[in-house]
C-alpha cells in the first residue's frame, strides 16, 4: 500500500433533515406575587322613587326626582320612567335629563302640552347601589 493522498475538497451541503420528536416538558415556573387587595364586591341594592300620580299637568310642569346610595355605597346604574295613562299624552312629556351625580341619579322631565281630560303622570326613578364588602 502505498502513501495516503492529500485530502479532498468539501462536499455540498446536504438538505436540511426531518425534525426531531418534542422534547420533555420543563419544570412550572415559580408562583407570582399576590395582587393588590380588592375593595369587595360588596352587594346590590336597587332602590326606587316615585313622584306619584300627577292628574292632567299642565304645559310647562317639570318634575324632578333624585335619590342617593346610602354612604359607603357607589351608584352602579340607574333609570327613568315616565308612565302616562294615556298613551296619547306619552309626546306630551319630554326626559330634561337622567344619569348619575356623585352620590346617585337625578332625573327631570317637563311636559309640553297639557294632558288629555283623565290624563295622567308618573315619574319613576331607580337606582343601583353597590354596597361595600359584605
Amino acid at each position: 500500500m502505498g502513501a495516503s493522498g492529500p485530502p479532498g475538497a468539501s462536499g455540498a451541503v446536504g438538505p436540511t433533515g426531518a425534525s426531531g420528536p418534542a422534547g420533555p416538558t420543563g419544570p412550572s415556573g415559580p408562583t407570582g406575587a399576590t395582587g393588590p387587595t380588592g375593595t369587595g364586591g360588596g352587594t346590590l341594592a336597587m332602590t326606587s322613587i316615585s313622584s306619584g300620580i300627577l292628574d292632567r299637568p299642565a304645559m310647562d310642569t317639570v318634575v324632578a326626582l333624585a335619590l342617593a346610595c346610602p354612604p359607603g355605597s357607589t351608584i352602579v346604574s340607574g333609570g327613568t320612567e315616565n308612565h302616562v295613562s294615556d298613551p296619547s299624552d306619552a309626546v306630551h312629556v319630554h326626559m330634561l335629563e337622567s344619569g348619575p351625580d356623585e352620590t346617585g341619579w337625578h332625573a327631570q322631565s317637563v311636559v309640553t302640552q297639557r294632558f288629555a281630560v283623565g290624563g295622567t303622570l308618573e315619574m319613576v326613578l331607580t337606582i343601583v347601589c353597590q354596597g361595600g364588602a359584605p
